[in-house]
């Protein structure tokens, strides 16, 4: 499609097509474009602006170095600033969404599948540090330039699109005015190359490159003007000179091996409208008129179109335009592409360049940065804190009041206990420590005025200000300031939205061009489960369309989703999967698997790893989900079918007639899944045996627990019987102890005894 071998170019002087000609001349007149622009950003003084922004993110406010008498110190609150907004914009993946914008796709099937592979792109490439750096470029200059191509040295040859952040330094547009970068007649990235690399990246076309330094030292006279018609009178010596030592920065003595020698490389991707004629063969039916037969002629038509496609060129140039490095067609469509099919395609009309602001300026195409209107709110806070640390010092510094006339010479005064003998003791009186002066407290409050000043101006938060009263942080408290962020962040949100909107696109469009090998990706399911996929970038050609979910790079606080993740279970608005998901709880997937599957699931699992059919699987599931009666209704009115029909069914599906060995291996299946489901059918009776078996002895035990309670009853009636009997017994004999009257002597009434009275 870019093989102009045999083609007669129309316009050779490229009049009105392209602001670059073509040709030899083609070269200097890329470098004579790139001194223009560089003198644009220079009377724009973006050049100082960008060198003192980047000072300030790195702490470097004062000239003059840290002294003992006068200190210099400066608490730096524009990085603080600058790394909170660039931790707040990228704290989480964007989310992409993709769609087509005209004709069929398969019920989606195509889009479903850009999206992962975009997803998975912006996951495996870390994307998400391209873009920190991006925005952190557009924090401390007030714009990010970003660059998406297609390298084929990435991934072991395979290739990949890769992201390239541009140095503001390095890039410029034409006319400088231009705010939309995509309008632009011409768009330049200039950066300084080893001449090591240039020939290595270029080859044979890369063998007359010189580093630039060493060509600045041969050229000895002044060359020709370069632009026809110009109305300035700077030399090519000038122009190359001044360009060279701009972007290299030559002068600073440092000696280099050969060959590390540095040159300048420009890319010009510009606008050519230059259109070319060439030879069609077309095949035509025409009616003979000597015999009125139809006959195929074969006639040729000169057809014209562009030279380039979309109507994009680039060219590549060093040492000053001298050495050509390329001059091709839109590299970011291939070759190999259909023209139906490249049509279609982002990049078919449009440069691989991004151009955003931290804040818009309507009037500047560079925008402006936060740092531009703070600094001199930084700079006096500085200055507040340096004298709060002289006064600190001048505090400590305590001076001691030693009159002359008291005898005692200053060297005597040590810190180590000694004995001072003064001449006068009256002027010993004098000798004291003078009280030194205390720090006013206006100096603290005017630091935080700064402060407070300074952040209200840049619209950042300082989340201590959320707390509390008890001290703590609360959810509701937290996603309250992070709204804020958002509506105070709303015009970066917005800006850098496009960036990355931008650069999806860009990747989906050189995903159709150079993914044209299978390659495999991955991506996660919404029940947490890891699959891959095969693609092929040249199979999903479709007019689609990738947007970006506006605030999906801000942060989320995890704590508020998980409390209305519970909040929401309590009351039923969502399952046990979305619940597990929340809460982020180790393992969620297995754990919603298995709760689904239950006892049954898993008995079929295990089924399933033993060999037995799907028909058969999913015929057990019918059946176990079925009630008894159900099941008995159903098979009585033929609305279900028994086991031995479906297993007949089965085995004639899945068996080759006149095969014994395969009807061999069929019966020794069946034979396999009969012993299973009896198997498990054993399992299951022995299962309702034992489960009856316990409901018997816990009757027994029952029964047996009542007869010991009757049997403890009856012994303490029997023992209340005994004690009656007893008493009564007791009671009987005192009374006929007591009926024998006064001939009851005691002591002498005893049986067996003898007196013991002696006569005379």
């Amino acid at each position: 499609m870019n093989d102009d071998q045999g083609i007669e170019v129309k316009d050779s002087q490229n009049t009105g097509a392209s602001m670059i000609p073509q040709g030899p001349r083609a070269g200097k007149v890329v470098f004579a474009y790139l001194d223009k622009i560089l003198k644009d950003k220079a009377a724009r003084g973006l050049k100082d602006k960008f060198l003192r922004n980047y000072k300030m993110t790195r702490n470097v406010y004062f000239k003059e170095n840290s002294s003992a008498e006068v200190p210099r110190i400066s608490g730096n609150m524009i990085f603080r600033h600058r790394t909170q907004t660039v931790n707040t914009l990228t704290d989480n993946n964007p989310t992409f969404n993709v769609a087509r914008v005209s004709g069929e796709d398969e019920s989606g099937k195509i889009a479903d599948i850009i999206h992962k592979t975009t997803q998975f792109w912006w996951m495996e490439t870390e994307q998400q540090a391209v873009l920190a750096d991006s925005i952190t470029n557009g924090e401390t200059y007030g714009c990010c330039i970003e660059k998406v191509i297609f390298d084929p040295e990435k991934e072991y040859g395979l290739g990949e699109v890769d992201t390239i952040v541009v140095d503001p330094y390095h890039f410029g547009s034409w006319p400088p005015k231009e705010m939309d970068i995509q309008k632009c007649e011409a768009v330049y990235h200039f950066y300084p190359m080893s001449v090591r690399a240039v020939k290595r990246m270029f080859g044979e076309k890369a063998k007359k490159v010189k580093p630039d330094a060493e060509l600045l030292s041969e050229m000895g006279d002044e060359r020709a003007e370069i632009m026809r018609g110009s109305s300035e009178h700077d030399s090519f010596f000038t122009t190359f000179g001044g360009v060279v030592k701009e972007i290299l920065g030559m002068g600073t003595g440092e000696e280099v091996e050969p060959g590390d020698e540095e040159t300048v490389v420009v890319e010009c991707w510009v606008k050519d409208y230059t259109m070319i004629e060439e030879s069609v063969e077309e095949v035509v039916e025409m009616q003979n008129p000597a015999n009125g037969m139809v006959e195929q002629i074969v006639q040729e038509r000169v057809s014209t179109r562009p030279k380039y496609t979309g109507f994009i060129r680039k060219i590549t140039v060093a040492n000053g335009g001298d050495v050509i490095l390329e001059d091709v067609s839109n590299p970011s469509i291939s070759p190999e592409l259909p023209e139906e099919d490249a049509v279609l395609c982002y990049l078919y009309d449009k440069f691989p360049f991004i151009r955003e602001h931290s804040n818009r300026d309507t009037s500047d195409p560079w925008g402006m940065s936060d740092i531009e209107q703070i600094e001199e709110l930084q700079k006096q806070f500085n200055r507040t804190l340096s004298q709060v640390a002289f006064m600190k010092d001048a505090v400590v510094r305590s001076q001691l009041l030693n009159p002359e006339t008291s005898g005692v010479a200053n060297e005597e005064f040590t810190n180590v206990m000694a004995v001072l003998n003064p001449v006068n003791a009256e002027e010993a009186l004098g000798i004291k420590w003078l009280e030194a002066p205390q720090i006013p407290e206006d100096m603290y409050r005017c630091m935080d005025t700064y402060k407070s000043i300074l952040f209200l101006v840049a619209g950042t938060f300082d989340v201590s200000a959320a707390t509390e009263a008890g001290g703590q942080l609360a959810y509701k408290a937290i996603n309250a300031l992070l709204e804020q962020v958002g509506v105070l962040m709303r015009g970066k949100i917005r800006n850098y939205g496009r960036l990355i909107r931008e650069r999806g696109r860009m990747f989906v469009s050189l995903m159709f061009n150079y993914y044209n090998e299978d390659r495999w990706i991955s991506y996660e399911e919404q029940n947490g489960d890891q699959k891959q996929m095969q693609i092929n970038g040249t199979e999903m050609v479709i007019p689609a369309r990738i947007t970006v979910v506006s605030g999906s790079t801000l942060p989320v606080s995890k704590v508020q989703q998980r409390e209305e993740a519970i909040t929401l279970f309590d009351k039923g608005a969502i399952d046990e999967q979305e619940l597990l998901k929340k809460l982020e709880y180790d393992g969620w997937q297995e754990i919603v698997k298995r709760m689904r599957e239950g006892p049954l699931g898993q008995i079929m699992g295990r089924l399933q790893l033993s060999g037995v059919p799907e028909p058969l699987i999913e015929y057990f599931q019918q059946v176990a989900q079925m009630e008894e009666d159900a099941l008995k209704d159903a098979l009585r009115k033929n609305e279900a079918q028994a086991f031995p029909q479906v297993l007949e069914q089965v085995m004639q599906e899945g068996g080759i007639q006149g095969d014994p060995i395969q009807e061999q291996m069929q019966q020794a299946e069946l034979a396999k899944i009969q012993m299973e489901v009896a198997r498990l059918r054993a399992e299951a009776m022995k299962a309702e045996a034992d489960s009856m078996l316990k409901q018997e002895q816990v009757v027994t035990e029952r029964v047996k627990q009542q007869i010991q309670v009757q049997g403890v009853k009856f012994d303490e009636e029997k023992l209340q019987i005994e004690r009656a009997k007893v008493v009564s017994q007791i009671k009987e004999a005192e009374s006929n102890s007591m009926a024998k009257g006064s001939g009851n002597r005691p002591g002498y009434n005893e049986r067996g005894l003898k007196s013991n009275n002696v006569e005379g």
